[in-house]
């Protein structure tokens, strides 16, 4: 192994301090001719140079380390189990609503003539159902040679009725044709009938005719009828 040198900035430090010490001791030795001679101060020697920085090569980053294997996936799901028995029957809902209605109609066409004294039947629409019903009977009233008569229509259900009149014939309080309707509400405890008959009062002349009759019952689910003053 070779020698080690010290650095130059060392070494001279090193010469200036030697050099400083021997201006000291020469200055402190009296002379000869008993005056002490006073030794100047050396001149200080200035540093250096500093070296230069040495430069080292940064090294380049490191390699990208790999992926690492994807994540196994899940296993399958597992298969439901068997499917449990039937439940008990739950108990017995309410009563629903009342359902859709049924019309009951009976149509005639001739003609049907209408005479003095009792009802001259006109249609009668059988078989009705137990129910409350809401009847409907239109008729059209005709002169065949009537100077005047007041004819009245009554409709029937059960134990309801209603009438409807018109006054017919030739005569300046008449007219010539006139359509009747009559319509009530009423109740069969049983399989019944709705009906409706005519008569004349007061003829004078021949007597008058009904055609086109329409008698129809309406099956609702109640139905209530009461008198009123206004």
């Amino acid at each position: 192994m070779g020698s080690v040198r010290p650095p130059a900035a060392l070494t001279m430090a090193g010469a200036v301090l030697a050099a400083w010490l021997a201006g000291a001791c020469a200055a402190s030795q009296p002379n000869e001719g008993g005056a002490t001679a006073s030794g100047g101060r050396g001149p200080i020697a200035t540093g250096g140079a500093g070296g230069a920085r040495g430069t080292g090569a940064s090294s380049g980053g490191g390699t990208a380390g790999a992926g690492g294997n994807p994540a196994a996936t899940g296993g399958m799901p597992a298969s439901g189990g068997a499917t449990g028995a039937a439940g008990a029957a739950g108990a017995k809902g309410d009563t629903g609503g009342i359902g859709p209605s049924n019309v009951f109609e009976a149509v005639r066409s001739d003609f049907v003539a209408i005479g003095s004294g009792a009802d001259t039947g006109v249609a009668t629409l059988s078989n009705l159902p137990a129910g409350d019903y809401l009847v409907i009977a239109r008729l059209g009233m005709n002169t065949a040679g009537t100077t005047i008569a007041r004819v009245v229509c009554t409709a029937t259900l059960g134990s309801s009725s209603s009438q409807g009149i018109v006054q017919i014939g030739s005569d300046p309080n008449g007219v010539g044709q006139a359509p009747v309707a009559i319509v009530l509400a009423g109740s069969l405890a049983s399989t019944g009938s709705a009906h409706v008959g005519c008569h004349s009062e007061s003829l004078a002349g021949g007597a008058p005719f009904a055609s086109d009759t329409h008698l129809e019952a309406l099956k609702v689910g109640a139905a209530t009828s009461q008198a009123v003053t206004s």
